[in-house]
């Protein structure tokens, strides 16, 4: 008997020829065995040989480890088993249902480090050789179990369980040969329990044979579970997976007593946890670059949030049938869970790597669960099973059944995913039941603070990512210029065709926004939020919060029937401390005569009151304006409102339909605010209001800043609107009596107060529409400036009043500089023009004024001379206006402009020092309008900064000549990209070309000649047409392939301008930030002409280039530029006549 340190040869004999024989489904491999816990050490003898009478001879060899021949005994017997293997396969036998498996793998990579080897035989006629190490192996747990069969007829194994592998043996016996510590007989240790096992594979077979035994190193075991499949038995799941041949196999073991299969389920676990100590890379790079692509593919690739993970996915055995060898009926898979960015994705195993042969197992695809849907994770402490919930909006909860040996490391990671797209939430909306040495092991969040605005777009990608809807759809911008700012704005879609979003879009943005604390103020004015407004989720509640940030709890109705909104907003309000004020103007569509008994109201009220009477939220500021308000909407307010505790800042109720009584309601109910209120907003309501009534509620509110009454009807105009004593005791910012009818004594009381130190807070009064005459608005001017020893910081709008009555005051008041800094008149009437030049004539004067807005001022007819030579007088002297607005009014009926006679006087801005911004839109300048201005640009004015000339009928050519005035202007910041004229030059020149078109069905008439002859004049200032030319034109000779290819030719010169205008702008911008400068060509270099020369350009391209006529054959050679611009030459080899022609044709299509 040789020492433990000698090796063995077990030799085994092959089965009968008649049975046949099928390869083992686990892998031949042994890696170095190392002792765990206090099992006991087997030392096997040296040179054990064990024979089973054969009529076939075995061959056999013997060798010492230490002999120099043993290496070479090793590869006689590898040699000899490829053989046979080989011959096997040549063999006529009847083939496996299920079918041609080839995934069995040689060890000839590791016979350096191979201690114990054991092979089955795969040939009916040669035997197989069983080399095992002297090396001790530690026996964890063995017992006989039974493989496939049915009721009648059983087949049994043993199975034996080490530190480092899973073996199966054909019986007790089998294995007792190999470790001594194992009874050689049944009847010496009577097995408490009967086992039953299954098993099946994608690359491997279910057989086995009867004197073979079997192994799986524990490494390649992918979970262990227990199997609920609705039996009286317990059984147990194995899965294992061998990733070069992608071999899965899932081992079914069913036993009658639950204490024994508890310790075969604890064995089995502690083994595989100490084999995966070793730290040994479970995926080569083939299966990592496969899951890579399938992530890339879904745009959820990036290397730094990328994990892998071999799973089992589980399915429900109820109702099946018992265990048999069609592995048709395991609905159990093996798979790749891969956690990327935004998703959890489950992948088969590659396809190219298959068995060639057909596999039993239906083919999978791959699917994909948004983090931010993760709805539970549950473990099982006692095995390898676990549990992910994924749920969506309006839809029901899907629970994958998994189970993995890695349960705690994908569960960790799962948490850091999640923690990572929602990194400030306190309380993330998931069920995480887990042990609790997980929770020990959660990793801290890098830090995000440099991220903007707390990494909310991190959160906002991830919640569209995971509710299937496209992140770039969704617009919003920041306000840094409020009174609580910064202030988060959401815009409308970014897709045109769409009015609003949908639920799942709404609801991303709600989330998004929960818990940031970078937002002092949200918007979602002209947003509308219909899509949650009485929608109810009745599967499932994750997303709600039931405790305020601070773990305050709260006590809410049943929430299956409570509306989306209402649950979003009272979240937003619980977990953002931050946020103070909130905007709900015209959010929602309601009209209240659809009222019911029923109505549940807004539902804004019902989210964000209740809160606020519990104190549960810092929102101090909301915003109801144009949403109509039931009286449950009401009920809500009052019961916030009696609370002084709530300390409401700001109530904005516009355009909310409140009556007479709702009103009244109102105001009683917030009168407990009256130390606090800032803002009060009831304008624009249908109420009848009797003002006295209104100055006893008005007259509590102490402290307020913005108040807004315009557009209120009032029941009789006897006494003043607001009081003296009133305006004593207010510091007013804002206040807006628009379209509110005010009386001589209204206006003396408002005066007053203007001339008082106490409104010196006062920034902006509205008086629009208010039947204020000229001295009406004068007496106001001048109380503006009384003890005041410089212009005062006020904007006063008078739009849209009798000024023309008693005008001469009103000029007086001007011409004397007795006004603010701004003055709004819009929508002046003058049925004498004299009246406004008299007004152009004190403007000019005036060193008051730094913001004048005189649009769709209105006269009998166009502009005079005289009155355009008081503009231009006006331009010339003004030394304090800074921006001036005299833009016009173009409507369906009518069209309010001055006439183009203010083309001139637009030149005397040449001599302006002071303007900054002009506004002249609507004014229909055209082609002269454009000239004036670019003299403007090109001449010593270097004070303009920004001009607004959109839409004032100026075609390409006068658009490029204000282009090419920039380009030697270095002060300009802002022009108009003409994008209204661009659009009214196609539609003109489209109509024209139509009817050009049809013009040509007929003889060319006089009065087309004379059309053509006139266009063409028109087009080309100081160059008419050819007589001869023209009578020799032929109408018939234009195609409309020919008028469509000068669009394009027209569209191509349009977007070249604009990139101009950009580049120019950009230079200009970045000199007067002392950026980078933007190199741009200068000169001649990047200037096309906008003569004659680019037309003609333009035209040849036209007839040469992008039609399909080539009647004639005409050279072409053009200089082209260096830039982005035109060609400025054009040698056309034609005859005068031809040319003519041309020309003509283009002139008249072109040119508008």
């Amino acid at each position: 008997m040789a020492t433990p340190g000698d090796v063995a040869i077990l030799q085994l004999s092959s089965m009968d020829k008649k049975r046949g024989k099928g390869r083992s489904i686990f892998r031949p491999q042994l890696a170095a065995l190392k002792t765990i816990h206090d099992v006991q050490e087997i030392a096997l003898p040296a040179t054990y040989a064990l024979r089973k009478k054969t009529r076939h001879p075995a061959v056999s060899s013997q060798a010492s480890p230490s002999s120099p021949s043993s290496g070479v005994s090793s590869e006689i017997f590898l040699e000899q088993r490829d053989a046979a293997q080989a011959k096997h396969r040549n063999k006529s036998r009847p083939k496996s249902v299920f079918g041609s498996f080839n995934s069995y793998h040689a060890l000839e990579d590791e016979r350096g480090s191979l201690t114990k080897t054991i092979s089955d035989t795969n040939s009916v006629d040669d035997s197989s050789f069983l080399s095992l190490s002297g090396k001790a192996m530690a026996l964890l747990h063995h017992g006989e179990v039974q493989v496939g069969g049915s009721m009648f007829r059983k087949k049994t194994q043993y199975l034996v369980l080490t530190d480092t592998h899973l073996l199966r043996f054909k019986n007790q016996v089998k294995a007792a040969e190999v470790f001594s510590e194992i009874p050689s007989s049944p009847n010496h240790t009577p097995l408490s329990a009967h086992y039953r096992m299954s098993s099946g594979g994608s690359g491997t077979e279910s057989q086995l044979h009867t004197d073979v035994h079997n192994t799986v190193p524990l490494q390649n075991m992918v979970a262990v579970y227990k199997l609920d499949d609705g039996r009286s038995s317990f059984s147990i799941e194995l899965a294992s997976y061998e990733e070069p041949s992608n071999t899965a196999t899932i081992t079914t073991i069913q036993l009658n007593d639950p204490q024994e299969a508890d310790l075969w389920l604890s064995c089995l676990k502690a083994a595989i946890t100490k084999s995966r100590l070793t730290g040994v890379s479970p995926f080569g790079q083939k299966a990592i670059a496969y899951a890579a692509r399938q992530l890339e593919s879904e745009s959820d690739y990036m290397p730094s949030h990328f994990q892998m993970f071999t799973v089992t996915q589980r399915a429900s055995r109820s109702g099946t049938s018992p265990l048999t060898e069609d592995v048709q009926k395991l609905v159990s898979s093996v798979l790749y869970l891969v956690i990327g960015l935004h998703k959890l994705h489950l992948l088969p195993l590659p396809r190219a790597s298959r068995t060639g042969s057909s596999s039993s197992l239906s083919e999978l695809s791959g699917t994909s669960y948004g983090i931010a849907c993760l709805s539970a994770i549950n473990l099982q402490p006692e095995d390898d099973a676990f549990h992910l919930s994924f749920r969506s909006p309006l839809h029901p909860c899907s629970t994958l059944h998994l189970a993995s040996t890695s349960v705690q490391d994908i569960a960790l990671c799962l948490r850091q995913a999640a923690d990572h797209i929602r990194p400030l939430w306190v309380e993330q909306p998931f069920t995480w039941h887990v042990p609790t040495n997980i929770d020990e092991n959660i990793l801290p969040l890098p830090s995000f603070e440099d991220e903007d605005h707390l990494s909310f777009d991190r959160t906002l990608t991830a919640y569209c990512v995971g509710y299937g809807i496209d992140p770039s759809n969704i617009r919003y911008t920041v306000d840094y210029d409020c009174v609580d700012a910064p202030e988060f704005i959401l815009l409308g879609p970014n897709n045109s065709k769409r009015t609003g979003y949908n639920s799942s879009e709404l609801l991303a943005v709600l989330r998004a926004l929960r818990y940031n604390e970078s937002f002092r103020s949200i918007s979602f004015r002209q947003v509308k939020l219909d899509a949650l407004h009485n929608l109810c989720d009745r599967h499932g509640s994750e997303h709600f919060s039931w405790s305020s940030k601070s773990g305050r709890a709260i006590r809410l109705p049943r929430l299956d029937t409570t509306p989306l909104l209402v649950q979003e907003l009272q979240c937003l309000a619980l977990k953002s401390t931050q946020l103070k004020k909130v905007d709900f103007s015209d959010s929602l569509t309601r009209q209240a005569s659809a009222f019911t008994e029923r109505d549940r109201g807004s539902g804004i009220c019902e989210a964000i009151f209740p809160l606020c009477t519990l104190r549960l939220t810092n929102i101090d500021w909301i915003s109801l304006s144009g949403i109509a308000l039931s009286f449950l909407d009401l009920e809500y307010l009052r019961a916030a409102g009696t609370r002084k505790a709530c300390h409401f800042r700001g109530l904005e109720l516009s355009r909310c339909s409140l009556t007479e009584d709702s009103l009244d309601f109102t105001l009683s109910s917030i009168k407990e605010q009256c130390g606090t209120l800032d803002c009060l907003d009831l304008s624009n309501n249908p109420a009848k209001i009797n003002h006295v009534v209104l100055m006893n509620y008005l007259e509590h509110f102490t402290q307020i800043r913005h108040l807004n009454l315009s557009k209120l009807s009032f029941m009789s105009n006897s006494g003043p609107i607001l009081t003296a004593s009133m305006y004593s005791q207010w510091k007013l910012d804002v206040l807006d009596l628009s379209s509110t009818s005010l009386n001589p004594e209204s206006v003396n009381n408002l005066a007053a107060y203007l001339a008082s130190q106490q409104s010196s807070t006062l920034g902006t009064l509205r008086l629009e529409n208010c039947m204020l005459t000229g001295e009406d608005v004068a007496k106001l001017l001048q109380s503006t400036v009384h003890g005041w020893s410089e212009p005062r910081k006020l904007h006063l709008y008078v739009s849209g009043n009798r000024l023309e009555k008693k005008h001469n005051k009103l000029v007086k008041a001007i011409a004397a500089s007795s006004t603010p800094t701004h003055l709004t008149m819009q929508a002046l009437e003058y049925n004498d023009e004299k009246n406004f030049r008299h007004l152009l004539h004190a403007l000019a004067t005036s060193t008051a004024l730094e913001y004048l807005d005189i649009s769709r001022v209105s006269i009998p007819y166009d502009a005079s001379e005289e009155a355009c030579e008081e503009l231009k007088f006006m331009f010339e002297n003004n030394r304090w206006l800074k921006e001036l607005n005299i833009s016009g009014e173009v409507a369906h009926l009518e069209a309010v402009t001055l006439g183009r006679g203010i083309c001139d006087a637009l030149r005397g801005l040449m001599k302006n020092k002071t303007l900054e911004v002009l506004r002249i839109e609507n004014q229909a300048l055209g082609f002269p309008g454009a000239e004036a201005l670019a003299t403007v640009l090109e001449s010593s004015n270097c004070t303009l900064r920004q001009i607004y000339c959109d839409n004032n009928k100026m075609g390409l050519q006068a658009f490029s000549m204000l282009v090419n005035a920039i380009e030697g202007n270095e002060n300009l910041l802002w022009l108009a990209a003409m994008n209204k004229d661009r659009h009214w030059n196609r539609e003109k020149i489209e109509k024209e070309a139509e009817d050009y078109i049809n013009s040509s069905a007929t003889a060319t008439t006089t009065s087309t000649r004379s059309s053509v002859r006139k266009a063409l004049s028109n087009a080309v200032p100081g160059r008419s047409a050819s007589h001869r030319s023209v009578e020799k034109y032929s109408p018939s000779r234009v195609t409309e392939q020919d008028l469509e290819a000068a669009m394009a030719r027209i569209d191509d010169s349009w977007d070249i301008q604009t990139d101009r205008l950009s580049g120019y702008l950009k230079r200009n911008y970045d000199r007067a930030h002392d950026l980078n400068l933007l190199e741009f060509p200068s000169g001649s270099e990047s200037r096309p002409s906008t003569g004659l020369a680019s037309l003609k350009t333009a035209l040849a391209g036209m007839s040469i280039d992008h039609t399909p006529r080539a009647e004639h054959d005409r050279q072409l050679t053009i200089s082209t530029t260096k830039g982005m611009m035109l060609e400025d030459e054009v040698k056309l080899d034609l005859n005068e006549e031809s040319f003519g022609n041309e020309l003509t044709m283009g002139m008249s299509i072109i040119n508008h």
